[in-house]
Protein backbone atom coordinates (compact mmCIF):
# COMPACT_ATOMS: atom_id res chain seq x y z
CA UNK A 1 0.00 0.00 0.00
CA UNK A 2 1.26 3.54 -0.92
CA UNK A 3 1.85 5.88 1.86
CA UNK A 4 -0.69 8.39 2.89
CA UNK A 5 -0.74 11.86 3.69
CA UNK A 6 -4.07 12.56 6.07
CA UNK A 7 -5.08 16.32 6.08
CA UNK A 8 -7.70 17.13 9.43
CA UNK A 9 -8.87 20.73 8.83
CA UNK A 10 -11.60 22.46 10.97
CA UNK A 11 -12.10 24.78 13.68
CA UNK A 12 -10.74 24.96 16.14
CA UNK A 13 -12.26 22.27 19.40
CA UNK A 14 -13.37 20.37 16.98
CA UNK A 15 -11.66 17.49 18.03
CA UNK A 16 -8.60 17.28 15.55
CA UNK A 17 -6.06 16.87 17.90
CA UNK A 18 -7.83 14.62 20.09
CA UNK A 19 -8.68 12.14 17.30
CA UNK A 20 -4.98 11.79 15.92
CA UNK A 21 -4.03 10.84 19.41
CA UNK A 22 -6.35 8.73 20.26
CA UNK A 23 -7.01 6.75 16.65
CA UNK A 24 -4.31 8.02 14.54
CA UNK A 25 -0.76 7.59 15.71
CA UNK A 26 -1.07 4.47 17.89
CA UNK A 27 2.33 2.14 17.26
CA UNK A 28 4.17 5.03 15.27
CA UNK A 29 2.05 3.53 12.12
CA UNK A 30 1.25 7.44 11.31
CA UNK A 31 3.68 10.37 11.91
CA UNK A 32 2.28 13.72 13.44
CA UNK A 33 3.57 16.18 10.98
CA UNK A 34 4.87 18.80 13.69
CA UNK A 35 4.92 22.32 13.52
CA UNK A 36 6.95 25.17 14.66
CA UNK A 37 5.78 28.24 16.51
CA UNK A 38 5.89 31.00 18.54
CA UNK A 39 3.15 30.70 20.73
CA UNK A 40 4.05 28.59 24.43
CA UNK A 41 2.64 25.57 24.47
CA UNK A 42 -1.37 24.83 26.03
CA UNK A 43 -1.99 22.91 29.17
CA UNK A 44 -1.69 18.62 27.78
CA UNK A 45 0.34 19.86 24.57
CA UNK A 46 3.99 18.92 24.82
CA UNK A 47 7.05 19.69 22.61
CA UNK A 48 6.52 17.06 19.20
CA UNK A 49 2.77 16.70 19.62
CA UNK A 50 2.21 18.86 17.36
CA UNK A 51 4.74 21.90 18.46
CA UNK A 52 8.39 22.95 18.69
CA UNK A 53 8.31 26.50 20.68
CA UNK A 54 10.75 28.36 18.42
CA UNK A 55 11.98 31.81 18.70
CA UNK A 56 10.64 35.15 15.76
CA UNK A 57 13.99 35.04 14.52
CA UNK A 58 13.69 31.27 13.46
CA UNK A 59 10.93 31.95 10.88
CA UNK A 60 12.70 34.74 9.45
CA UNK A 61 15.78 32.71 8.12
CA UNK A 62 13.91 31.32 5.09
CA UNK A 63 16.17 31.93 1.96
CA UNK A 64 18.93 29.35 1.30
CA UNK A 65 22.43 30.96 2.37
CA UNK A 66 25.47 28.84 2.41
CA UNK A 67 26.57 31.33 5.36
CA UNK A 68 24.03 30.80 7.80
CA UNK A 69 21.69 28.16 9.35
CA UNK A 70 18.26 28.29 7.34
CA UNK A 71 15.33 26.68 7.71
CA UNK A 72 13.02 26.25 4.31
CA UNK A 73 9.67 25.86 4.98
CA UNK A 74 7.10 23.94 2.88
CA UNK A 75 4.43 26.55 4.35
CA UNK A 76 4.34 29.83 7.10
CA UNK A 77 2.30 31.91 8.57
CA UNK A 78 2.07 34.81 11.19
CA UNK A 79 -1.28 35.59 12.98
CA UNK A 80 -1.43 39.35 14.04
CA UNK A 81 -4.24 40.85 16.34
CA UNK A 82 -4.62 43.37 19.16
CA UNK A 83 -0.79 43.51 19.07
CA UNK A 84 0.25 40.38 19.24
CA UNK A 85 1.97 38.38 16.45
CA UNK A 86 2.21 34.06 16.65
CA UNK A 87 4.52 32.79 13.98
CA UNK A 88 3.24 28.81 12.41
CA UNK A 89 5.52 26.96 10.08
CA UNK A 90 6.20 23.28 8.37
CA UNK A 91 9.65 23.26 7.48
CA UNK A 92 11.23 21.14 4.43
CA UNK A 93 12.92 19.13 6.35
CA UNK A 94 10.48 17.87 8.96
CA UNK A 95 8.78 16.44 5.76
CA UNK A 96 11.59 15.11 3.52
CA UNK A 97 13.48 12.83 6.48
CA UNK A 98 9.71 11.20 6.45
CA UNK A 99 8.59 11.48 3.02
CA UNK A 100 11.97 9.78 2.06
CA UNK A 101 11.12 6.75 3.71
CA UNK A 102 7.88 6.62 3.06
CA UNK A 103 5.82 7.22 6.17
CA UNK A 104 2.42 7.59 6.67
CA UNK A 105 1.66 11.17 8.01
CA UNK A 106 -1.10 13.04 9.12
CA UNK A 107 -1.36 17.03 8.92
CA UNK A 108 -3.52 18.79 11.73
CA UNK A 109 -4.71 22.51 10.44
CA UNK A 110 -7.17 24.84 10.91
CA UNK A 111 -7.46 27.12 7.52
CA UNK A 112 -7.92 25.06 4.37
CA UNK A 113 -5.52 27.58 1.89
CA UNK A 114 -2.53 25.83 4.64
CA UNK A 115 -4.05 22.47 4.17
CA UNK A 116 -3.66 23.07 0.13
CA UNK A 117 0.02 24.24 0.86
CA UNK A 118 0.88 21.43 2.15
CA UNK A 119 -0.95 19.33 0.03
CA UNK A 120 1.23 20.89 -3.09
CA UNK A 121 3.97 20.42 -1.34
CA UNK A 122 3.49 16.52 -1.29
CA UNK A 123 2.17 16.78 -4.87
CA UNK A 124 5.52 18.64 -6.07
CA UNK A 125 7.49 16.55 -4.02
CA UNK A 126 6.07 13.36 -3.21
CA UNK A 127 3.42 12.41 -6.18
CA UNK A 128 3.03 8.85 -4.78
CA UNK A 129 1.56 9.44 -1.62
CA UNK A 130 -2.21 8.98 -1.35
CA UNK A 131 -3.68 12.20 -0.18
CA UNK A 132 -7.21 12.09 2.39
CA UNK A 133 -9.01 15.10 3.90
CA UNK A 134 -11.28 14.99 6.76
CA UNK A 135 -13.09 17.76 7.71
CA UNK A 136 -14.27 18.19 11.43
CA UNK A 137 -17.10 19.86 11.63
CA UNK A 138 -18.31 22.18 14.43
CA UNK A 139 -20.64 21.07 17.27
CA UNK A 140 -23.45 23.22 17.02
CA UNK A 141 -22.43 25.28 20.37
CA UNK A 142 -19.11 25.67 18.59
CA UNK A 143 -18.62 29.36 19.31
CA UNK A 144 -19.74 28.43 23.09
CA UNK A 145 -16.83 26.00 23.04
CA UNK A 146 -14.29 28.56 21.35
CA UNK A 147 -15.47 31.16 24.50
CA UNK A 148 -14.49 28.68 27.13
CA UNK A 149 -10.86 28.11 26.14
CA UNK A 150 -10.70 31.86 26.17
CA UNK A 151 -8.09 31.99 28.87
CA UNK A 152 -5.76 30.31 26.79
CA UNK A 153 -3.00 31.68 24.57
CA UNK A 154 -3.93 33.51 21.72
CA UNK A 155 -7.79 33.04 22.31
CA UNK A 156 -10.93 33.78 21.77
CA UNK A 157 -10.79 36.90 19.34
CA UNK A 158 -8.10 34.72 17.04
CA UNK A 159 -10.31 31.92 17.31
CA UNK A 160 -13.11 33.47 15.86
CA UNK A 161 -11.38 34.50 13.17
CA UNK A 162 -9.05 31.94 12.31
CA UNK A 163 -11.92 29.70 10.69
CA UNK A 164 -12.59 26.72 8.62
CA UNK A 165 -15.51 27.70 6.99
CA UNK A 166 -17.34 25.95 3.52
CA UNK A 167 -16.63 29.16 1.77
CA UNK A 168 -12.65 28.64 2.91
CA UNK A 169 -12.99 25.08 1.63
CA UNK A 170 -13.90 26.00 -1.46
CA UNK A 171 -11.22 28.67 -2.38
CA UNK A 172 -8.75 26.44 -1.23
CA UNK A 173 -10.23 24.20 -4.05
CA UNK A 174 -9.78 21.17 -1.65
CA UNK A 175 -11.32 17.71 -2.39
CA UNK A 176 -12.57 16.52 1.06
CA UNK A 177 -12.63 12.87 1.17
CA UNK A 178 -14.72 12.74 4.68
CA UNK A 179 -16.55 14.53 6.80
CA UNK A 180 -17.18 13.63 10.05
CA UNK A 181 -18.17 15.67 13.84
CA UNK A 182 -16.35 13.52 17.04
CA UNK A 183 -17.27 15.85 19.43
CA UNK A 184 -21.16 15.10 18.50
CA UNK A 185 -20.15 11.38 18.42
CA UNK A 186 -20.71 11.45 14.58
CA UNK A 187 -17.49 9.70 12.90
CA UNK A 188 -16.74 8.52 9.73
CA UNK A 189 -17.22 4.89 8.86
CA UNK A 190 -14.49 5.19 5.41
CA UNK A 191 -11.95 6.96 7.23
CA UNK A 192 -12.11 4.55 9.85
CA UNK A 193 -11.69 1.77 7.92
CA UNK A 194 -9.05 3.52 5.62
CA UNK A 195 -7.06 4.02 8.56
CA UNK A 196 -6.85 0.07 9.43
CA UNK A 197 -6.49 -0.29 6.14
CA UNK A 198 -3.11 1.83 6.28
CA UNK A 199 -2.28 0.34 10.16
CA UNK A 200 -2.26 -2.94 8.73
CA UNK A 201 -0.54 -2.60 5.92
CA UNK A 202 2.35 -1.18 8.14
CA UNK A 203 1.82 -4.09 10.66
CA UNK A 204 2.19 -6.55 7.73
CA UNK A 205 5.44 -4.90 6.39
CA UNK A 206 7.05 -4.77 9.80
CA UNK A 207 5.93 -8.58 10.43
CA UNK A 208 7.70 -9.19 7.25
CA UNK A 209 10.40 -7.33 7.45
CA UNK A 210 11.07 -9.40 10.47
CA UNK A 211 10.82 -12.80 9.21
CA UNK A 212 13.18 -12.20 6.14
CA UNK A 213 16.04 -10.70 8.83
CA UNK A 214 15.21 -14.08 10.90
CA UNK A 215 15.47 -16.22 7.76
CA UNK A 216 18.32 -14.37 6.59
CA UNK A 217 20.31 -15.34 9.93
CA UNK A 218 19.00 -18.58 9.70
CA UNK A 219 20.87 -19.47 6.08
CA UNK A 220 23.81 -17.79 7.58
Amino acid sequence: MLPTLFVFIGDSSTGKTTYIKDRVIKDDVVHWICCDTTRDLRSGEKLGEPYYVRDASYFHNDKEDDRFVVHIFANKDTYKLEGKEWHYAVTKAEIDKHAKQDINMVYDVIQPCYAKDMIDYFKANYPHYNIKVAWFIAPEKGPDVISARANMPNDSATRAKNRCTPLDVVRAKLHVDYMLCPLEDIGNPALERYLMQVYNSVIEDRERQKNDMLNHHRKR
